[in-house]
């Protein structure tokens, strides 16, 4: 297997679908210069408490109190790791606010990125870029049930294992492509706003920010990748890998070796990147002038990429274009008409919203900076 560094561009957040509570799973000290937020450890605390004040203890969560000002109460020198069972740092101040978005971490409590994340977010470049070079196919594969909800399983077929009668499981290529964990050291708490498109321009929506736990920018850790030709052709004998090819279908080309690889999933970052740069320009909005520098600096990361390097965006806060890939908007795909049925039917109220672009919602962090980018290094 290939050797992979993993380098975040910008934040990262995969969820752990867990949202902490303040004075119930975390404490914020406020007062310590470097804002240190402990993750509670309940075994910790109870021996602080201990019986004595143990109903104190309940109470206390029951009416949602100052746990931090209880614990003083008892031992008036608490630390955060007398009472953590990992530590996180804020980046800026979480003032009144009551949740945090827990990152996923492993069982080490080591924050990470799934391998199956990062498999995810290969796939939905792998499949816009396939579609971009073949859309009439995804134009009869893609349709809708009887029950009016989008249907992609044949188009999923169609590319992934290159014949919509085979079972997209066990014939798809992508099978040959294995993809490890990626674990971090550090998080980060930050503030991830959220500006909207309201009438004539955009605006931000405080009551829509999220506090999240995130790996930060800067953060670098190794993986290992299977590519095809270290699955297949390594591993198999030669009599029966024209059998593999033809079982999985032409596009396995595409992870045949690292240069093609990367370059297939820069060549679909910087087409999602320029069409989200011209987006905002046409917006023409000071709210989005810091974001859409940001996007100018990640697109000349992409563009700077050396034949064994690529940039992949991936997590939560990504926005619906970048999470599917948005493929769906090709011409070849869906006419005008026909995409803005969709656009209808995939969001909620989407009536109420027929006249706005999907998605109308744009989400980065106080600077401008958007999450989930990562750089991918094949060693």
């Amino acid at each position: 297997m290939s050797n992979v560094t993993i380098k975040t561009l910008t934040a990262v957040h995969v969820g752990s679908e867990r949202k902490l509570t303040k004075n119930i799973d975390f404490i914020f000290f406020s007062n310590l210069n470097n804002k240190p937020l402990a993750i509670l450890d309940e075994n910790k605390i109870y021996t602080i408490v201990t019986d004595a004040h143990f109903e104190k203890w309940m109470n206390n969560i029951q009416n949602r109190q100052d746990l931090l000002s209880l614990l003083r109460s008892i031992k008036n020198d608490i630390k955060p790791q007398d009472i953590a069972k990992r530590i996180t740092y804020v980046e800026g101040s979480i003032g009144d606010k009551t949740f945090v978005y827990e990152h996923i971490h492993n069982g080490l409590l080591k924050p990470y990125i799934p391998g199956s994340s990062l498999k995810g977010a290969i796939r939905t470049a792998l499949l816009a870029q396939m579609i971009t070079k073949n859309p009439d196919l995804a134009r009869v594969s893609f349709n809708r049930k009887n029950d009016n909800h989008y249907n992609d399983t044949t188009l999923i077929k169609s590319y992934f294992a290159d014949n919509p009668e085979k079972d997209a499981q066990n014939k798809d290529f992508l099978r040959f492509l294995q993809v490890g964990d990626v674990v971090f050291q550090n998080t980060k708490i930050c503030k991830v706003c959220s500006y909207n498109m309201r009438g004539e321009g955009w605006e931000e929506r405080d009551d829509l920010s999220q506090w999240t736990e995130v790996i930060p920018t800067g953060a670098s850790a190794n993986t290992r990748i299977n590519l095809w030709n270290e699955t297949v052709k390594k591993s198999l004998h030669k009599s029966i890998q024209s059998e593999i090819i033809d079982y999985t279908g032409k596009n396995h080309t595409l992870i045949a070796d690292v240069q093609t690889f990367t370059q297939t999933l820069n060549t679909h970052l910087k087409n999602m990147l320029k069409k989200e740069i011209d987006f905002i320009r046409k917006q023409d909005d000071d709210n989005l002038y810091d974001y859409k520098e940001r996007l100018m600096e990640l697109l000349n990361d992409v563009e700077q990429c050396k034949n064994n390097e690529c940039v992949l965006r991936l997590g939560k806060h990504i926005g619906f274009n970048f999470m599917t890939g948005d493929w769906q908007g090709h011409e070849k795909v869906m006419n005008q008409s026909e995409f803005n049925e969709f656009k209808i039917k995939v969001r909620p109220r989407g009536e109420k919203y027929d006249k706005f672009p999907l998605p109308k919602t744009r989400r980065f962090l106080p600077d401008g900076t958007p999450l989930g980018f990562i750089k991918l290094i094949f060693n």
